[in-house]
């Protein structure tokens, strides 16, 4: 896996648009929420399948805390999501991620587009 950094980013956003610059904006905001969706979902399953005890720890959290550095409430707040709980957010962030453009860039002007900036 590829990870830039953030002045392989930066050195690139002088060239971008108002528009384009939006446009990355939203996608890594839509980048974010899946992979947080993903950490939640992953998460949830290594509790219920009790992963963390063949993995040598006492509970989710001690497990989490060890393997990514997490706190007992962050742990059980992205567990907690994935049941329903304080899922509002949650599944706003699904409906958001199923509206991703299929055809790539959005057309500037559109419903979802900023309104254009008055100088």
């Amino acid at each position: 896996m590829v990870v830039s950094t953030c002045n392989d980013v930066v050195t690139r956003m002088p060239d971008l648009s108002d528009e384009e610059l939006d446009l990355k904006l939203e996608e890594a905001v839509i980048d974010s929420e899946k992979a947080e969706m993903l950490v939640c979902c992953y998460l949830s399953e290594v509790r219920e399948r009790r992963l963390f005890v063949a993995f040598g720890y006492a509970n989710i959290s001690d497990y989490a805390f060890a393997r990514f550095g997490f706190r007992a409430r962050k742990t059980h707040y992205l567990v907690r999501l994935t049941q329903g709980g304080g899922s509002s957010a949650f599944r706003s962030s699904a409906k958001r991620w199923q509206r991703e453009k299929s055809a790539g860039a959005r057309q500037v002007g559109s419903p979802t587009s900023p309104p254009p900036r008055t100088r």
